[in-house]
C-alpha cells in the first residue's frame, strides 16, 4: 500500500471504521459488470455528465472580456503579482512569465473577471504559514492562503505552479464569496489545504489540476468544498492527503478525478469548522454533503477509497473505480463521534459500483447499492 497512514491518522481511520454498526444487511440489487443500468439511473448520469461537460468546455464569463487589459509579470519577479493584478483591473489579464517568482505573503484578488495565466514553466513560491486549522480538532492558527480570491466573481487562475517557500504551506488557493471561479491546469504541492472553497463561492470549476503533498504529518486535504454549492470538479489528480477530496455543501459534481495515496480518496462529510478565517472570524460548520453526483472517478491505494459519513445524504455515486484499499472501497458510516461531537449516519445515498470486485460496507441508513461485494458491519 502507498497511502501515508501515520499513527494519529491510523487511530482516526480506526475510529471511522468503528462507527459501523447495524442490525441487518440492507437489501441490494444484483448488477453484473458491464450490464446496462436501469433507464432512470442512466438518465441521471447523462444529465449530470452533460451539465459538467458544458461547463468544462464553456468557461463562465461576465461578458466583459472585450475590455480586458493585459499585464505581463516578468521572470524573476519578487512581490510583483499584487501590483500586476491591480494594474490589470476588473476583467484584466495577468500573464506570469516562465521562470521563478517569489511572493512574501498572501496575494488577494478582489476585482471581478481577473484572469491569471501562467506561461509554460511559471512557478510562484509563496511565503505563508506552514499550517493553520484542524478539521476535527481544536482551533490552532488563522488560515493563511497563498492566493486569496475574495468577493470577486468570474476569476480564473490557470497554468501556474504554486509552491510554499517553507517545507509546507497552509492554503494554496482560497475562495471566499467568489462565484464562478475557475481553477484550471495548475500545479499545487505541499500545502496543508491546496484548494479551499468557502463563503458562498458557488459554481466553482476546478479542472485538470495536479495536487500532491509529500508531507505526512498533520491534517491535510487536496480540495475542500466547504461552502461551494454547484461546484464542478473534473480531471484532477490528487495524491497523499488525509482526505484527497473533502466534500461538503450540495448539488455539486465530481467526475474523472484520480485520488491516490491518501487516508480517504473522496470523503463525503460535514466540514466541522474549527478554523479561523483570514479575517479572524470562526469558520462555520458546513452543510453535510448532499446531492453530490460523483461519476467515474478513480480512487486507489487509499486506506478507504470512498467514505460517506457524518450525515452525508442523497448523494449519487456511479461506477467509480476503486482498488487497492487498505480497508474497503466504499463505506457508509453509521453513527459515531467526530471531534467530540455526535456524527449522524450516512443516509439515502445511491451507489452503483463498477463490478463485484468493489468492496463496500453499509452501516448507514436506507442506502442503496448496486453491484459490489458487501462486507458485513461488525
Amino acid at each position: 500500500m502507498n497511502y501515508k497512514l501515520t499513527l494519529p491518522l491510523l487511530a482516526l481511520a480506526l475510529l471511522l471504521l468503528a462507527g459501523c454498526a447495524k442490525d441487518e444487511a440492507p437489501a441490494t440489487t444484483a448488477l453484473q459488470e458491464n450490464q446496462d443500468v436501469p433507464a432512470d439511473v442512466q438518465a441521471i448520469v447523462d444529465e449530470a455528465t452533460a451539465e459538467l461537460e458544458y461547463d468544462y468546455t464553456h468557461p463562465a464569463s461576465n461578458g466583459e472580456i472585450g475590455s480586458r487589459a493585459t499585464v505581463y509579470l516578468p521572470a524573476g519577479s519578487t512581490d510583483g503579482l499584487q501590483a500586476a493584478i491591480q494594474q490589470a483591473g476588473p476583467n484584466g489579464k495577468v500573464v506570469v512569465a516562465s521562470g521563478i517568482h517569489y511572493e512574501s505573503g498572501t496575494v488577494t484578488v478582489s476585482q471581478p473577471g481577473v484572469r491569471i495565466t501562467g506561461a509554460t514553466g511559471a512557478v510562484i513560491y509563496f511565503d505563508v504559514a506552514k499550517s493553520g486549522g484542524n478539521i476535527f480538532g481544536t482551533v490552532t492558527n488563522v488560515l493563511d492562503p497563498a492566493l486569496y480570491i475574495l468577493n470577486a466573481n468570474f476569476v480564473r487562475v490557470e497554468g501556474l505552479t504554486i509552491l510554499p517557500q517553507k517545507q509546507t504551506g497552509n492554503v494554496g488557493i482560497y475562495l471566499e464569496n467568489a462565484q464562478h471561479a475557475r481553477l484550471e491546469k495548475n500545479n499545487l504541492k505541499d500545502f496543508q489545504y491546496a484548494v479551499f472553497v468557502t463563503g458562498n463561492s458557488t459554481y466553482a470549476g476546478i479542472y485538470d489540476n495536479h495536487i500532491e503533498t509529500t508531507v505526512t504529518s498533520g491534517d491535510r486535504s487536496g480540495v475542500v468544498i466547504h461552502d461551494g454549492k454547484y461546484a464542478k470538479l473534473k480531471g484532477n489528480f490528487v495524491s497523499g492527503f488525509t482526505w484527497d477530496f473533502f466534500l461538503s455543501s450540495s448539488a455539486c459534481h465530481a467526475m474523472d478525478n484520480e485520488l491516490v495515496n491518501g487516508v480517504v480518496g473522496i470523503l463525503f462529510c460535514t466540514f466541522q469548522g474549527n478554523m479561523l478565517l483570514p479575517n479572524g472570524d470562526m469558520l462555520p460548520k458546513a452543510v453535510s454533503a448532499t446531492k453530490w453526483k460523483a461519476i467515474q472517478n478513480n480512487a486507489h491505494h487509499n486506506f478507504i477509497n470512498y467514505l460517506l459519513i457524518d450525515g452525508a445524504n442523497d448523494n449519487f455515486l456511479f461506477r467509480n473505480d476503486a482498488s487497492s484499499a487498505g480497508s474497503y472501497d466504499v463505506i457508509y458510516n453509521g453513527p459515531t463521534i467526530l471531534g467530540g461531537a455526535p456524527a449522524l449516519p450516512a443516509s439515502n445515498n445511491f451507489v452503483v459500483n463498477p463490478s463485484s470486485s468493489t468492496t463496500y460496507q453499509d452501516c448507514g441508513v436506507n442506502n442503496t447499492t448496486l453491484a459490489g461485494t458487501e462486507i458485513p458491519c461488525p
